[in-house]
């Protein structure tokens, strides 16, 4: 799978690396297989998702 074939529906599998907080959106480090992918979405869905670092 390349990058260009990840959309809003797909899912992929990976860990959370950093999360940088803002007042509407935030952005989202994940390392997958492929490396990393930073994702931007909105800091409610950061919230309602419970996203978090994954411990070290």
């Amino acid at each position: 799978m390349t990058i260009k074939a990840i959309n809003v529906r797909n899912q992929f599998k990976g860990v959370i690396k950093e999360i940088l907080l803002g007042e509407v959106v935030s952005e989202i480090d994940v390392q997958t297989a492929s490396g990393i992918v930073t994702s931007v979405i909105t800091t409610r869905s950061v919230r309602d998702l419970e996203l978090k670092v994954a411990a070290k």
